[in-house]
């Protein structure tokens, strides 16, 4: 429950297409037990029955905003939410996802705690919600970390650096905004934000559920916009390094596993330019971090089993992505 002095949280919700299960996002945002919330709800040009569904939860709802723009891809959607918001703290909700009762409840706990961002794990999910990680156990407690090792934690996956699953007190977004036309764009954008808080909270509480789909960006076949994987991962280093130069390896670290995890993706022989020049860069991050202590032993297994060649890198990591 919820009482009058209750912050109004924003919930951005960018959808495209997404007809067949924006209803249950929808239906979880609504069962919130903490109620003081708007609902920001961008249809980016969908050719199915999407912005329908929208607009005829806002009709129900005074807290759902429905507005429909020109497809313009998921950032455009996401900075024009923003701009549309009212909140004085602001969260990210994809279509295709949805939350527990007690998602925002847990994340205004751990953001009242005198932080300005606070952070939850994102469960996977299947699409019949069957969860696809092994972890059976959570705390429910409250840690609070300053800036630099809450980087740390989250390059080092823990949790990872999804936009979703965050409360974001609203000022951190002044000056800075979803960089437009790009994927990935949440490497870079994560950072940023996380780069002008001083401290951070992490809930340990499993609220949030991301429905792995074949056609989203993680597990769709390559193409040649999986590059910006690149230019987003490399604003990430910037933006990062420039604050906590002391946190080099770290990245390495984390740009090592997001430039694996797309070159995996690639067929050599359709895309041979891109090919090597992922492969170069994912040498160019192994370098550091080789004979260094290496914290995430899924990276750690890579970057070993990465020295015996790509065909005998790319083996080993199907058999562990299927185990």
């Amino acid at each position: 429950m919820n009482n009058s002095k209750d912050p109004l949280v924003s919930i951005i919700v960018p959808s495209y297409n997404s007809e067949e299960y924006i209803s249950k996002c929808i239906d979880s945002l609504l069962k919130q037990s903490f109620t003081n919330f708007e609902i920001i709800a961008i249809d980016d040009g969908s050719q199915d029955d999407t912005f329908n569904k929208l607009k005829n939860y806002s009709k129900k709802d005074s807290r759902i905003k429905c507005v429909r723009e020109k497809n313009s891809g998921r950032s455009v959607a996401r900075n024009n939410g923003l701009s549309k918001s009212s909140g004085k703290y602001v969260t990210f909700v994809d279509s295709d996802d949805y939350v527990s009762s007690e998602y925002l409840a847990h994340l205004i706990d751990g953001i009242t705690s005198n932080t300005e961002i606070a952070m939850i794990d994102i469960i996977p999910v299947n699409d019949e919600g069957m969860i696809l990680n092994n972890r059976k156990h959570y705390a429910s407690n409250i840690s609070i970390s300053r800036c630099k090792e809450s980087i740390r934690r989250v390059l080092h996956q823990k949790p990872d650096n999804e936009i979703c699953g965050k409360l974001f007190k609203r000022e951190l977004f002044e000056n800075l905004e979803f960089p437009i036309g790009k994927i990935y764009e949440d490497l870079y954008m994560t950072f940023a934000l996380m780069c002008k808080a001083k401290k951070i909270s992490f809930v340990d509480s499993p609220d949030y559920f991301y429905v792995q789909r074949s056609n989203n960006t993680m597990n769709s076949d390559f193409n040649k916009k999986n590059m910006d994987i690149l230019e987003m991962g490399e604003k990430a280093r910037k933006t990062i390094l420039c604050k906590y130069p002391e946190l080099e390896n770290d990245v390495s670290s984390k740009l090592f596993a997001a430039y694996s995890n797309v070159w995996m993706k690639i067929n050599k022989d359709k895309y041979e330019r891109e090919y090597g020049l992922l492969w170069s860069e994912i040498k160019k991050n192994r370098s550091k971090i080789l004979f260094t202590k290496i914290e995430n032993r899924n990276v750690l297994f890579g970057v070993y089993a990465s020295l015996l060649g790509t065909d005998i890198y790319r083996n080993i990591y199907k058999i562990v992505r299927k185990r």
